[in-house]
């Protein structure tokens, strides 16, 4: 009979912990993770610090939380985005009624993709002169506003550089209205395609190492993308390399 009453009341104990977690209610954080690859060849110093660890630890996800995560990677090459990557992990409502294994195999597979994904970068033939920047990024930053996602990281590896028709830095013109007027090269920007005017909970993080030869146009560029973004809410980081 005592026993019968211990199970009963492990049973309760069971029941109500269970019904704390509603399953009909998102009570997992969504990090969803875009990264865009310039393939120039000034571009190659800063792909030699990608690493797929560093990008697993942006999602905290592991057996022992709910957490979710969404990957995507692309190459910067036309106007369009063309993701070469794109997969998620799938989070859970309730880590009692889910299945350990289960979440442990899910959670293995999603870090091999990356690990794939970072492999096909780091083989990638980085030798364009230049390429269009600007219209993949602001795709990608436009998409990300519209996500519900409780974190939003974008990463550039990037050198800024933009070709296109209508503003190519190849162009004296170009390089000193950078130099003298950066509200003109935003304003060129902003015309060929407007930012959304809400960037609230985007994280964007430009990574490049600068030589002699491209030094002055990115310190100058990176400063014209920060503004933009950062006074529409969102937030900008210019690094070597990727420092959550």
């Amino acid at each position: 009979m005592k026993k019968i009453n211990y199970l009963t009341q492990l049973l309760f104990m069971f029941l109500m912990l269970s019904s704390c977690e509603d399953s009909s209610v998102k009570n997992y954080q969504t990090t969803e993770l875009s990264v865009l690859i310039d393939i120039t060849s000034s571009n190659v110093p800063s792909l030699k610090h990608i690493n797929s660890e560093e990008l697993i630890k942006v999602f905290n996800i592991n057996s022992k939380n709910k957490n979710a995560g969404i990957y995507r990677q692309a190459f910067l090459t036309e106007t369009f985005l063309n993701y070469t990557h794109q997969f998620l992990l799938k989070g859970v409502s309730s880590l009692l009624m889910s299945n350990s294994f289960d979440r442990e195999e899910e959670i293995k597979v999603f870090k091999n993709k990356i690990n794939d994904a970072v492999l096909e970068i780091q083989q990638a033939k980085m030798n364009r002169p230049s390429s269009s920047v600007y219209v993949p990024l602001c795709r990608e930053l436009i998409r990300l506003s519209k996500s519900n996602s409780e974190r939003k990281i974008l990463l550039g590896y990037t050198d800024l550089k933009e070709n296109s028709d209508y503003l190519s830095f190849l162009s004296k013109s170009a390089r000193n209205d950078l130099k003298n007027n950066p509200q003109k090269i935003e304003t060129y920007l902003q015309n060929e395609m407007p930012l959304p005017e809400d960037l609230t909970g985007i994280v964007m993080f430009i990574f490049h190492e600068p030589n002699e030869n491209d030094n002055f146009i990115f310190k100058r560029l990176s400063r014209v993308y920060k503004s933009m973004i950062e006074k529409r809410g969102g937030k900008v980081y210019i690094q070597a390399n990727l420092l959550l």
